[in-house]
């Protein structure tokens, strides 16, 4: 059975947290739709202190998806943008990926966002798609040193908030 995620605002004390999840969900759940060799691109310039200045809102926000006290996903929204969600690879599968998207796009109808855009990686658009999202051209995400992986760009008229939708924080 699957329990009720709980979703909060990132804190600094959460950082190294949610970099060590991001890099093993990158290497853990994108094979396959990339090689090991972007994999290792994606991950390797991976610092602390890109997730201390997105916690102190320099770009976006993030949020933390618990089990208990148990961190297990991340998201990220920037004004109209899913920037990121991201699930322990150990916890993938079982429906707490949805838990925490629709918790995160609570909080951006609660921001008062209609809209939201994301570049979805290859693994991750089927889920995406399931979650009414649409496909609107592919796309790339480039990184720090010029490697540029493919994704879709996608996008999800959110429904008005009403009073089954608050957001978690």
């Amino acid at each position: 059975m699957v329990q009720n995620l709980s979703v909060r605002e990132a804190t600094l004390d959460d950082a190294r947290t949610i970099l060590d999840l991001h890099v093993r969900s990158i290497r853990a759940l994108c094979l396959g739709h990339y090689s090991h060799a972007e994999c290792r691109a994606w991950t390797r310039d991976a610092r602390i202190e890109t997730y201390q200045n997105a916690i102190r809102g320099c770009f976006e926000s993030l949020y933390v998806a618990s089990l208990d006290s148990q961190i297990i996903g991340f998201s990220a929204l920037a004004p109209r943008e899913l920037r990121a969600l991201y699930l322990d690879p150990d916890f993938a599968g079982q429906g707490y990926g949805k838990q925490l998207l629709q918790q995160t796009e609570d909080i951006a109808r609660s921001q008062r966002m209609t809209l939201l855009y994301l570049d979805a990686s290859l693994n991750a658009v089927f889920f995406y798609q399931s979650q009414g999202y649409e496909i609107l051209r592919p796309a790339h995400m480039e990184l720090d040193d010029g490697t540029r992986l493919p994704s879709m760009r996608m996008k999800k008229k959110l429904a008005p908030k009403t009073s089954n939708n608050l957001p978690a924080h």
